[in-house]
């Protein structure tokens, strides 16, 4: 029996990342929903995927100890990631006899340890000291000082709480395996991992399926030239509420640039764009309607990909798919979403690719979206979605060979 630790909504997107059906061709397959126990909501609008059968909701360590016990899985695969709560999660795994397995099969480009951690300290201070008006030092301010200096007490005790949490979000021990994609991926599981399986990355499979049936058969009516839109759900994503943070930039402003800068590429180029619809906006009517008059496709966006004549994107993992068809991309982002926690992730991905990114309510011009393809794209294959190592054809195959080797040893 193998057991999915999860922390996210249960939906056909989330079935195949976590790969139930491939799993199950070897093991009995459970899923811990860990989002009680993580204080995340449970919207009970998105549906379970019916690939996820045996489903135990936990609210506490007390809980998993129980169902380790009384299940005893051998492999616990986590879909969590470091957080606090693998302090109280991993000793209970390890006292169950459970192997810890932690995967990244996604990764984007990550700036430096060093860069990444001033970062995020600056995003912090910005988020809790934000709004403090600036204070002088002249007598007819000493009241509205005083004023200020009895808020900063709360502030820096909320600093203080905010520094902790943000220190404690890793893992605890080491796991006894890691699945990972990519060099990258593979040098950071290295130090977190006794044992790290080369695999390739889900999006690496999708693709692949994508182009062999390409030629065959396809449901999708396109116009003949067009750009697809990799869209990354900025304000309408349900996993902004699930881990208890705002959308990165404010809907209107960002529509009203996005529609005009695609409305302007459409004049220059004399193609449509076309929107490849974020998995978790399916269903959700006003989210197709911000985009005015365009088509939006849910599903099909590897074969989106593949047909068109170029991607737009901000810093989506299935940017993966334009850099595997060697199509060209253009990224695209503004002053506000620069500025936001989703910023550094477009800033990075850009200089991966040795792009620029094209600030959209800036002055730009009709040669800044000339991006061709770039020597960047055959590093960032090997570096972030499969490396030499990898043999696998179908999701999690060097994983159940893994595991079935063990059992022969």
């Amino acid at each position: 029996m193998i057991a999915l630790l999860v922390g996210m909504n249960l939906t056909a997107q989330n079935a195949y990342r976590t790969g139930v059906e491939f799993l199950e061709k070897q093991f009995e397959v459970v899923v811990f929903d860990c989002r009680p126990f993580l204080q995340r909501p449970i919207d009970l609008h998105i549906g379970i995927d019916p690939r996820f059968r045996r489903i135990y909701q936990l609210t506490s360590v007390e809980d998993l100890i129980s169902i380790l016990q009384r299940l005893n899985p051998v492999y616990a695969i986590d879909f969590i990631g470091p957080c606090r709560k693998m302090k109280l999660i991993q000793p209970a795994l390890q006292i169950a006899g459970c192997k810890f397995v932690i995967q990244k099969l996604g990764q984007l480009p990550q700036p430096n340890v060093l860069i990444r951690r001033s970062n995020q300290f600056s995003t912090l201070l910005r988020h809790i000291f934000g709004g403090q008006k600036h204070i002088t030092s002249s007598s007819s301010d000493v009241s509205e000082t005083s004023f200020e200096n009895t808020r900063l007490l709360p502030r820096l005790s909320k600093l203080m709480e905010a520094l902790q949490e943000h220190f404690q979000m890793r893992y605890f021990r080491i796991a006894e395996i890691a699945v990972a994609a990519g060099s990258q991926a593979i040098k950071s599981c290295s130090k977190l991992a006794n044992d790290v399986v080369s695999a390739k990355s889900n999006d690496v499979h999708l693709f692949n399926e994508s182009n062999k049936f390409l030629n065959f058969h396809s449901n999708l009516s396109l116009p003949t030239k067009f750009a697809v839109f990799i869209d990354d759900a900025l304000i309408d994503a349900t996993d902004w509420k699930l881990i208890g943070i705002e959308p990165p930039i404010r809907a209107h402003e960002y529509f009203t640039h996005l529609n005009s800068f695609f409305a302007r590429i459409e004049a220059l180029l004399g193609i449509e764009v076309i929107i490849a619809g974020h998995p978790q906006c399916e269903g959700n009517r006003g989210y197709v309607s911000r985009f005015l008059h365009r088509s939006v496709v849910f599903g099909n966006t590897p074969d989106l990909v593949l047909r068109s004549e170029m991607s737009i994107v901000h810093a989506s993992t299935a940017t993966s798919f334009a850099i595997l068809a060697d199509k060209p991309i253009v990224i695209i982002t503004t002053s506000e979403l620069n500025r936001s926690h989703y910023g550094e992730k477009i800033r990075n991905l850009a200089k991966s690719l040795e792009h620029k990114a094209i600030f959209m309510d800036q002055d730009w011009k009709e040669s800044d979206i000339e991006v061709g393809r770039t020597k960047a794209y055959p590093r960032y294959i090997k570096k972030f979605l499969y490396d030499d190592n990898a043999f696998e054809t179908s999701p999690w195959e060097s994983f159940l060979s893994y595991t079935s080797k063990k059992v022969l040893a």
